[in-house]
């Protein structure tokens, strides 16, 4: 409400900017309390999801936004790729989107002490007996990794390492809650390069074109 009637008042480029982010940064915590909500819907399996037109494009770029200054005081590069093939609009459950990166990108920032964060959206070109593509949001960090006895454990519901090894390793709480919400409409995995000193996590999520759907 405030921040509609903010936002109808004469502002500058940055002012209007700073209005955008603290709208995108309100629907986020929203969210985030419905997350709560959501842990009953997981344990009973009756989680859905509700597809409606988005720009995966605009949504990265709108939590970029709104990490920035977490990245900023952690002298963290962010780099965004989004592969140019991908449709404009795209139907799936924007609001899940939105919350998976969120965890996935701020569990890197919180673990990356220096180096990067790197963001690659790609579309698969095969489909299945829906028509659906799969598009694979990549998520890649130079920070800790995740402990060798934790690995197999690590989409488990709500598990946690030892608290004495949080800062070691990567705090794995919050993947079993992650990692149900993209099983109802794809998968998840992860990866670790120690050469290179990467950990990426890969979330691939059914996804179906609007402007394939507007045509059926």
């Amino acid at each position: 409400g405030m921040r509609n009637l903010l936002a109808d008042t004469s502002l500058d480029h940055t002012h209007r900017s700073h209005v955008d982010m603290l709208a995108n940064s309100a629907e986020t915590l929203l969210q985030l309390i419905n997350d709560i909500l959501d842990l009953s819907k997981i344990e009973a399996d009756r989680l859905e999801l509700e597809p409606m037109p988005f720009s995966i494009k605009d949504l990265v770029f709108e939590l970029a936004d709104m990490l920035r200054p977490q990245l900023s005081r952690a002298s963290l590069e962010l780099v965004i790729d989004v592969e140019t093939s991908i449709p404009a609009e795209l139907s799936c459950d924007p609001g899940r989107v939105r919350q998976i990166l969120l965890n996935l990108i701020s569990n890197s920032i919180k673990f990356t002490n220096k180096g990067h964060i790197r963001i690659y959206v790609d579309l698969l070109s095969a489909r299945n007996e829906a028509g659906q593509q799969m598009i694979e949001i990549t998520v890649e960090d130079t920070g800790i990794g995740i402990s060798k006895a934790a690995q197999d454990k690590i989409f488990e519901k709500f598990s946690q390492e030892d608290a004495s090894t949080t800062r070691r390793w990567r705090h794995r709480a919050w993947l079993g809650h992650l990692s149900a919400i993209v099983r109802v409409n794809g998968r998840v995995d992860y990866g670790q390069q120690r050469r290179r000193r990467r950990l990426l996590f890969r979330v691939s999520l059914w996804v179906r074109s609007c402007h394939e759907l507007s045509r059926d």
